[in-house]
């Protein structure tokens, strides 16, 4: 028995620039912060902040 697997088509591109990169690490602190304001009243624990 042989399976076949479907071509995947390659993404083609530069990828994630710096800026990219910056941009989606503020957005996860940012909802990482929102997430344990929500749960804790309070931030530190998870995100690090003091």
């Amino acid at each position: 028995m042989s399976t076949q697997t479907p071509n995947r088509v390659a993404i083609s591109g530069p990828g994630l620039k710096k800026q990219g990169v910056v941009v989606l690490q503020t957005l996860f602190i940012a909802l990482f912060t929102l997430l344990e304001l929500r749960i804790r009243d309070g931030v530190g624990i998870v995100t690090g902040l003091v």
